[in-house]
């Protein structure tokens, strides 16, 4: 009969390791980074405020937050880049909030030639010193409107208008002009 301590230390070893790799696994699955990001521009409607917080186990360094203008955040026109003297450090629970002012936005869009385009918003783009950016879109207060609107397209219309685009009536509604009189 053959000795089975070979046997027995083989798959020891094999299953020891199996287990190892799966609670590594584990370990490293709870510690990614999880970021909230929101964005708002409230009446008067002077800035625009980001709110960061760092909702995972691990610390977060962001090294710039981004506003931009487009129908995606990913493929939009950069309007301004805001980036802190030194890396804001975010511990577990940690909030930060940054704020643009809306005056410095339109001098910045107007530098950079930035272009009305139909069904855009205002996003923002958190960028941590490691891993992807994290993107929100700005909710901007629909009270900025001034002309009646379609309900429907409020977040575009607001968007240009934050922006010092002119308001387009029934942007997005598939409503003649004058079927759009709900403010």
């Amino acid at each position: 009969m053959a000795d089975p301590t070979p046997f027995l230390a083989i798959w020891g070893a094999v299953t020891s390791t199996v287990l190892f790799g799966l609670k590594i696994r584990e370990h490293r699955h709870g510690l990614i980074r999880q970021v909230r990001v929101s964005a708002r521009s409230d009446p008067p409607h002077e800035v625009l405020e980001v709110f960061v917080c760092n909702a995972g186990p691990r610390p977060l360094t962001i090294a710039r937050v981004d506003v931009v203008y487009g129908s995606s955040p990913r493929t939009g026109q950069k309007v301004a880049s805001i980036t802190p003297e030194s890396p804001v450090k975010l511990q577990e629970s940690d909030p930060w909030m940054v704020t643009a002012s809306r005056e410095q936005l339109l001098e910045t869009a107007g530098a950079r030639a930035v272009s009305r385009a139909n069904y855009c918003r205002v996003w923002v783009s958190v960028e941590p010193t490691t891993g992807s950016p994290v993107f929100a879109a700005a909710e901007i207060a629909s009270s900025i409107i001034e002309n009646p609107y379609d309900p429907n397209a409020a977040h575009w219309i607001a968007a240009d208008v934050f922006l010092g685009f002119p308001q387009q009536s029934g942007e997005g509604s598939g409503l003649p002009p004058m079927a759009v009189l709900i403010k």
